[in-house]
């Protein structure tokens, strides 16, 4: 429930949730299910309860493995924007998937959509603090964070800032490399990789038999130093590879450093997924984005250093009447791009830049350090 509404007011945006989760819904009724839940339309606890067992079925059909509650949900929530003010969206958002397993777990307190009328899951409570069984996907376990992690907007509803060292609560469920977790009172999702170490050392190869070992060790030792030698002066650029994930316009870009960290700007969605491999001696040079009103962006173009281009746009042909704002940044000599800065969610606003050296270039701090980087806007085309 929303701990910052009312008993009342949380009962009829529960009723917007469940009923959200239906299939065959039209505009008229998301229309009417938000005027009960603006107060137009008072809900009465039995007609939520009916609504509850309706719920209950849907839920029957989800596994562990793939959390289809959330994911029905984050497709049908974006249809009650038209009727939903904007300064109660991030609200709504950020407690949607609380609300979700409070009533999964209400449903199982309760053994059925009947009893379940007659009882509210309490706000005070956390995501899953009713499950009964060892095995159930919403028991938490302790977990220890190992890398930082920071949404890229500050009020994004749905995922959980994290600091190096933070013990939370794991949620056994996980959404396309996402994680569900609670620390405190708060609740969220997280990326995988802020439980794993951020430098991944591995075992060296085993030797090889005595007797190959003893004809080539003089003759191939030099030369493997100096070809070492070489592909470390070679190493430049900071970017590994650039992730993309598409629909009707670009959702979101996820940067992965040859450190091990990933970067990840944008949200939720998207269907298409594409992906651009730069080479060791390899930099981004510059970017350039065509602007959308609603997600990341329409297109982004990423220019490298070797004059390879990655381009990625959605299907979408934007909206009528408006018109297309351009942002392009080119890094200067001897720089390379190594993060994004977006205002708002979906302006490129600036861009980080960094000196392309040996190893300065490996290493990406999770904050910006004097005299490592820079920032660089205004845009230059």
């Amino acid at each position: 429930m929303l701990s910052d509404l009312s008993v009342e007011e949380g009962e009829r945006w529960r009723w917007v949730f469940e009923t959200a989760l239906q299939e065959g819904f039209d505009d008229d009724l998301a229309k009417s299910m938000l005027e009960g839940a603006m107060g137009v339309h008072h809900v009465s606890r039995s007609e939520a309860g009916r609504h509850l067992e309706a719920f209950d079925s849907i839920l029957g059909h989800f596994t562990t493995e793939q959390p289809q509650v959330v994911t029905i949900s984050r497709s049908r929530l974006p249809r009650f924007n038209r009727y939903l003010p904007e300064d109660l969206w991030p609200t709504v958002e950020q407690r949607v998937l609380a609300s979700l397993l409070q009533l999964q777990g209400l449903l199982k307190a309760s053994g059925s959509a009947a009893d379940a009328e007659h009882e509210l899951p309490d706000s005070s409570r956390s995501p899953g603090a009713e499950a009964v069984k060892d095995n159930d996907p919403w028991v938490y376990d302790l977990a220890n964070v190992k890398q930082a992690y920071k949404p890229n907007l500050p009020d994004d509803g749905m995922n959980l800032c994290v600091e190096c060292g933070d013990m939370v609560e794991l949620a056994n469920i996980r959404d396309r490399g996402w994680r569900c977790c609670r620390k405190g009172e708060a609740a969220g999702w997280v990326p995988e990789w802020v439980f794993t170490e951020p430098w991944v050392f591995t075992e060296p190869p085993a030797a090889p038999p005595p007797d190959s070992r003893k004809h080539e060790e003089q003759s191939d030792s030099s030369s493997s130093r100096k070809r070492s030698r070489q592909e470390d002066q070679n190493v430049k650029g900071c970017v590994k590879r650039i992730k993309a994930v598409t629909g009707e316009s670009v959702d979101r870009i996820e940067f992965e450093l040859h450190s091990g960290i990933y970067q990840t700007y944008g949200g939720f969605g998207g269907v298409d997924k594409k992906y651009f491999v730069l080479d060791l001696d390899e930099a981004i040079v510059k970017v350039e984005q065509v602007e959308t009103h609603k997600y990341l962006a329409r297109s982004l173009t990423f220019t490298t250093s070797k004059k390879r281009k990655f381009e990625v746009s959605g299907w979408g042909g934007g909206t009528p009447g408006k018109e297309c704002h351009k942002h392009s940044y080119k890094a200067p000599k001897s720089k390379q791009i190594c993060g994004l800065v977006f205002e708002g969610g979906n302006k490129l606003t600036c861009v980080c830049v960094q000196t392309q050296f040996k190893k300065g270039s490996r290493k990406h701090p999770q904050r910006l350090v004097k005299n490592f980087m820079d920032v660089l806007y205004p845009p230059c085309t």
